[in-house]
């Protein structure tokens, strides 16, 4: 499960959120949090972090018993005032107690929208059989190419949001080869070589049925 937190810390970064990076006392630098990925606009605060990592960092050597959490990957979406009256608003919510923003059908809504933003429901390939996949496409050559030089520098830069910027033909056409790759299946955050397997599914197939998207 650890490998799943390394790829979502590779994931996208949606248009006005920003990474959120924590201060380290030996470098006096910010950094991203270690197992986790952070993001953070005036509405919205995404959380994807690894349970166990969570846990030890709170209780360190006193670890509770009995809590298995070595596999459990959490998503929390914190919906800021901004964001809850927008929510009130489309969804009709009279009130403003927490029991009326917590119906399942609200929470699946936004968890799976922020979910597709940043990770995406591709599954995951090596670089070398997302190359084979693309070129199997019914895309034209060009494009097919263009697909194939974006996944490459993703894998290059180890980040979706840092190879965008750093993409020389600018990031409209580097958005439209992001748009072609995920409808090949692929997810454009690539599995390292060194891992030693070619495809990784992706974890929306965790979730319980029931909360899948149509």
């Amino acid at each position: 499960m650890n490998w799943y937190m390394e790829l979502i810390r590779r994931s996208d970064i949606p248009k006005s959120f920003e990474l959120v990076q924590k201060n380290n006392p030996i470098t006096k630098r910010k950094e991203p949090y270690k197992n986790s990925l952070r993001l953070e606009n005036k509405s919205i605060t995404i959380n994807f972090y690894n349970k166990s990592f969570q846990i030890a960092e709170v209780f360190g050597d006193d670890f509770p018993e009995g809590q298995e959490a070595e596999d459990i990957i959490r998503l929390e979406v914190q919906c800021k005032k901004r964001k809850l009256n927008n929510l009130k608003g489309y969804y009709s919510i009279e009130g403003r107690s927490l029991l009326e923003f917590s119906s399942e059908e609200l929470s699946v809504k936004v968890l799976l929208s922020y979910y597709e933003k940043t990770v995406g429901y591709e599954d995951y390939y090596t670089l070398q059989e997302a190359r084979f996949i693309i070129g199997e496409s019914d895309y034209k050559w060009k494009v097919r190419q263009r697909m194939i030089e974006v996944l490459e520098l993703i894998n290059q830069k180890r980040s979706i949001w840092k190879a965008r910027d750093e993409y020389e033909d600018g990031k409209k056409r580097f958005n439209e080869a992001l748009k072609q790759i995920k409808k090949t299946g692929i997810n454009p955050v690539t599995i390292p070589a060194g891992w030693k397997f070619p495809q990784l599914p992706n974890l929306l197939m965790e979730i319980d049925s029931s909360l899948l998207p149509n």
